[in-house]
């Protein structure tokens, strides 16, 4: 249940501190309405050029790249978001609708319509994933390009090889409501694709039924806990992505880190999964850039804070001349 895993994970990191940056800027913080009744935390730490928008994983908050953005402050316009549900921002009742990829990336278009902003570089953490795929897909013109920071996972990026249930089941379930709402003449062509989807919904099933085994239930506590609801909400509203046609950059932890587990058979298998998935979103993303830090933790942007930074700015810098030189 590595996904999963991840989303549970963000509630309770403890990571090391970072290294001392020059800069020392202090960002300031604004509630931004993006619906009724529903404002969302934005940090502006100001700065010059290009915008990069820092979206967090699941748990996290605009405040998670306090340390992070003044690494750009001195290039770029820098701000982060927290997502609905977190941080400083509104909490809407926790149900499928209010927080699906759709929702989240509209959220985020929001947000930079409110700053006037036409494009932007976006990068995400951990399942804000799913947010930079939904937004290449529906808002592609706002997209000066996506950085995936160990973010380019299933929820993000459904390969030929990938397994986990939470994508698939979810874009099964949002076929068959399709199916049952659509005019006859639709449905031939639905089923085929829910045909098509059951072949792989039949691995997600034997994936999760390995990841469960030897898995300790949930306290009642946890299970009827808000970021419960929230975190259910954001899983059953996944569904499948697939290439992008926007300048990617993509940064994974390949293979991952593997303490306290080194050496077992879950690590090895952990590993076999990462470097499938890195070779598998490269082929689908042939222009993108793909790096890889082995042994990283998923919080990448923390434990190889340095190496992140620098391919976040070779990224922007050559997209940037690309831009340019076409123009």
């Amino acid at each position: 249940m590595k996904f999963l895993g991840f989303l549970l994970a963000a509630l309770a990191a403890h990571m090391p501190a970072y290294a001392a940056v020059p800069n020392t800027r202090s960002a300031v913080t604004a509630e931004i309405s993006v619906a009724p009744e529903l404002n969302l935390e934005v940090k502006d730490w100001g700065g010059a050029g290009p915008t990069l928008v820092l979206l967090a994983g699941f748990g996290g908050s605009a405040s998670d790249f306090d340390q992070f953005a003044l690494n750009f402050i001195d290039q770029y316009r820098v701000i982060a978001i927290s997502r609905r549900g977190f941080g400083g921002s509104s909490q809407p009742e926790p149900s499928v609708s209010n927080y699906t990829p759709e929702q989240l990336a509209a959220d985020v278009i929001a947000v930079l319509d409110n700053f006037e902003i036409s494009k932007a570089f976006i990068a995400g953490h951990s399942v804000a994933g799913q947010e930079l795929s939904e937004i290449a897909l529906q808002h592609s013109e706002r997209v000066a390009g996506l950085i995936y920071m160990e973010a380019a996972n299933a929820q993000a990026f459904y390969g030929p090889r990938e397994r986990t249930l939470y994508p698939i089941a979810g874009q099964v379930r949002r076929n068959l409501e399709r199916l049952i709402l659509a005019q006859p003449s639709e449905a031939a062509e639905i089923i085929k694709e829910i045909e098509e989807d059951l072949l792989r919904l039949r691995t997600g099933l034997e994936w999760y039924g390995e990841a469960v085994q030897g898995v300790e239930d949930r306290s009642s506590e946890i299970m009827n806990s808000r970021i419960m609801a929230i975190q259910n909400a954001i899983v059953l509203g996944a569904k499948v992505y697939g290439p992008n046609k926007v300048p990617t950059l993509a940064i994974f932890a390949n293979p991952p880190q593997c303490e306290p587990r080194c050496g077992t058979k879950d690590s090895e298998k952990w590993a076999n999964e990462s470097k499938a998935r890195v070779i598998d979103f490269q082929i689908a993303n042939p222009t993108a850039r793909v790096v890889s830090f082995p042994f990283a933790s998923h919080f990448i942007w923390k434990s190889h804070e340095r190496q992140t930074v620098s391919e976040i700015r070779k990224f922007i810098k050559a997209t940037e001349a690309r831009s340019h030189e076409s123009k």
